[in-house]
């Protein structure tokens, strides 16, 4: 999302935001405002288990567990029980203002910050490179002025990024919500600077006091889960992995979120695994009931066995339609499904 040549549009309408009069870098942004990580609904399989809503439930644990005397529905539990919370179930996150702003600069083709190479080579490895050896050749410097460029980022994010690198504590913003903590969790990758601004990032999460009871795979939850993974927000990574792995119907949405492969494959493979491990489990189960039914007579092992074959088959969990393709099925659907069974 940056190069390190000024932009050449002709005369456009240029917003400018001077963080340090005195600064020897203008940091040109253009297309300021672009859309930020969209969730595709073509890859959103829909649910493939036949079950009431009102019979869902969240967190089921294994069929083993669900077959013993203990049944009961684990949950993900908040890190606070008090006050109001950021839920991340939906698909859709609350508007920031950053958002009204970008629509409002739709017209406008850049934004200049003037800003302190001094302060971004401190905070940043990546300006720290920039500026320095052959890469500082590259740089374009007109009237004593070095011209580094930039597109696509949230003006205000970016503003409140320059901020923290310049130490203008009355500056920066504490009230924000999770689509903007998602776009600083973005320009920290790019920029590598999350260790940084990681007491920040930590102070926001807090204030945000989000609810993780019902995170499912949305992209609210993808957000957060990809500002955990920056910030380094252990507890949050593993509630909300589990959490995602739980309740998806497919393959992650990355959201065009630089995730780590690597925790990608892991949440992935994790769910095929579990998925399968429940499919085998309801085969076991259905051939029980074929050769040992609760009772001896002929009649009682046909019909058990007879019900229980229908049932899956109606609630679509037969261990060959699971076998067959994983598309659709989640984990959580799958035991509720199990639960429900006559």
């Amino acid at each position: 999302m940056a190069s390190e040549s000024p932009a050449s549009e002709p005369n456009p309408k240029v917003v400018r935001h001077t963080i340090d009069p005195e600064g020897d870098v203008i940091l040109v942004l253009s297309n300021p405002g672009a859309p930020f990580a969209p969730w595709n609904p073509d890859e959103d399989h829909p649910c493939a288990v036949k079950l009431p809503e009102e019979l869902q439930e969240d967190f089921p644990l294994d069929i083993y567990f669900l077959l013993s005397a203990g049944s009961k529905t684990a949950k993900v539990t908040a890190d606070s029980d008090s006050g109001k919370k950021t839920a991340v179930n939906g698909q859709q996150a609350a508007t920031t203002d950053s958002d009204s702003e970008g629509s409002n600069e739709k017209k406008t083709i850049e934004i200049r910050y003037r800003v302190n190479s001094a302060c971004l080579r401190l905070a940043s490895p990546y300006f720290k490179k920039l500026f320095s050896g052959s890469w500082r050749e590259t740089i374009t410097k007109k009237k004593g002025l070095f011209y580094v460029t930039a597109q696509d980022w949230d003006p205000t994010a970016l503003l409140l990024l320059m901020n923290i690198f310049h130490c203008q504590g009355q500056k920066i913003l504490w009230n924000i919500d999770l689509e903007m903590l998602a776009k600083l969790a973005a320009l920290a990758d790019y920029y590598l600077c999350a260790t940084y601004i990681r007491h920040y990032a930590m102070r926001w999460r807090a204030l945000l006091d989000i609810d993780l009871s019902k995170a499912t795979h949305s992209r609210p939850a993808l957000l957060l889960l990809f500002s955990a993974i920056t910030f380094e927000w252990d507890d949050t990574f593993t509630k909300l992995t589990a959490a995602i792995m739980w309740h998806s119907h497919g393959p992650i949405q990355t959201l065009g979120l630089p995730f780590p492969q690597p925790i990608l494959d892991a949440i992935n493979n994790r769910r095929v695994e579990r998925l399968d491990q429940n499919a085998e489990a309801i085969a076991k189960i259905k051939q029980f009931l074929k050769v040992r039914a609760p009772c001896s007579v002929f009649e009682c092992t046909v019909l058990r066995h007879g019900v229980f074959r229908v049932d899956i088959y109606s609630k679509k969990i037969h261990p060959k339609l699971m076998k067959e393709c994983k598309d659709g099925y989640s984990i959580a659907e799958v035991l509720n499904a199990f639960k429900n069974l006559r």
